[in-house]
């Protein structure tokens, strides 16, 4: 397992207790030595599409199974979730 899904393994069962579906991180290894300006232009592109696909996608919010109105009376509220994305939870 690589070291960013390590860094990720606390937020799992919360997101999953939530309902919410988690997405891979993106991540570009060895940033720090990137120098090329055309190698970190594409990097900022493919990181500015993978933005406009979540944004783009359409999100219907979704009430958690594991949410209870609170003392006050409120509703909880709802979790967003983007639907169509198959593999990721």
């Amino acid at each position: 397992m690589s070291t960013p899904a390590r860094v990720l393994i606390p937020l799992a069962q919360p997101a999953l207790l939530c309902g919410m579906k988690r997405f891979p991180p993106f991540v570009v290894p060895g940033t720090i030595r990137l120098t090329n300006p055309a190698v970190i232009a594409q990097h900022a592109a493919d990181y500015a599409h993978f933005l406009t696909a979540l944004v783009s996608a359409p999100i219907a919010p979704r009430p958690s199974p594991f949410a209870r109105p609170v003392a006050d009376g409120f509703p909880p509220l709802p979790i967003l979730h983007l639907p169509g994305r198959r593999g990721h939870r």
